[in-house]
């Protein structure tokens, strides 16, 4: 393995560590705002350090009028869509359950990438993709069936899943034009300018000072600059370099980061099925990663 590849695999790590983590900050919230507040809260405060780094940092990039349009359905799809999904499916589903089914992100994301863009991925590379996936349903087994708020929950979260889809085909689209602060400074102003309505009429009436505790702040604060800054900016960085599937393929490893945390901080524990699922996941990452000399395009 060459040293860039081992670099962009690390940053990969490193940003679904992240991800994996705020599912369980997002369930401490929930103990005392409802999911405008905490989306709103996060991209306000995202928006703000991103938007400082942005005008201090002396090669900022003046972007192209014709591509404004983009950076709107960027932020529209992500954060707007993907909060609006997640934050609300989260209320009916497990962290881990959550995780599960933001996995599922490669699938879509190579199907479009492939019917859209004509991205060209080798037949280990799908045959992977699809192996991790059942290493996550191996891991979960039928418990995502019987959850209290199910159908309502997974269909929510599935409508996050298909708005990142759209947003990584949609920064695909931009062909390395802009840096990846750049993006991520868009998308996150974008998606605050929209929930700033939703959040007046829906939630800000039900602010109090009782909710501002050391808990909720840390929580706030880490989704504001771990998922919604750092994980970002890591993974668009890589997606310009190794395409939408491959990127995308990392977030199978959330579950298992999710289940960890959740074993560390919540005193979770796996069973030998949800082992043997974490062994087939990792299996099926590695292969989504190989390269085969002929390429499948369908």
């Amino acid at each position: 393995m060459n040293r860039d590849k081992t670099k962009n695999y690390i940053l990969m790590l490193f940003a679904m560590i992240f991800w994996g983590a705020s599912f369980v900050f997002i369930k401490i919230i929930y103990k005392y705002t409802g999911p405008i507040t905490m989306i709103f809260s996060r991209l306000v405060i995202a928006s703000i350090l991103l938007g400082l780094i942005y005008l201090f940092n002396k090669k900022r990039e003046v972007i192209d009028k014709k591509d404004f349009p983009i950076f709107f359905l960027m932020g529209f799809c992500e954060p707007f869509l993907y909060f609006i999904g997640e934050g609300y499916g989260m209320k009916y589903v497990s962290s881990t359950h959550a995780s599960v089914i933001i996995a599922t992100i490669p699938i879509f994301s190579m199907l479009a990438a492939l019917v859209i863009y004509k991205e060209k991925v080798t037949k280990l590379n799908i045959f992977g993709v699809f192996i991790s996936f059942i290493g996550i349903v191996l891991m979960i087994g039928s418990k995502i069936l019987r959850e209290e708020g199910s159908i309502l929950g997974f269909m929510l979260m599935f409508f996050a899943v298909l708005s990142a889809v759209a947003n990584s085909l949609l920064i695909f689209k931009l062909g390395g034009r802009y840096s990846s602060l750049t993006i991520i400074t868009m998308q996150n102003l974008v998606g605050a300018l929209l929930f700033l309505p939703l959040f007046i009429v829906l939630e800000a009436n039900t602010i109090t000072i009782s909710i501002v505790n050391q808990e909720f702040i840390l929580s706030i604060l880490f989704l504001a600059i771990f998922p919604s800054v750092i994980s970002f900016l890591l993974y668009i960085s890589v997606l310009k370099k190794i395409g939408v599937t491959k990127t995308s393929s990392f977030t199978n490893l959330i579950p298992i980061i999710t289940g960890v945390i959740s074993f560390i901080f919540l005193g979770s524990r796996f069973s030998f099925r949800e082992v043997m699922g974490i062994s087939v996941v990792i299996i099926g990452l590695f292969m989504t990663q190989r390269v085969q000399k002929i390429p499948y395009e369908g």
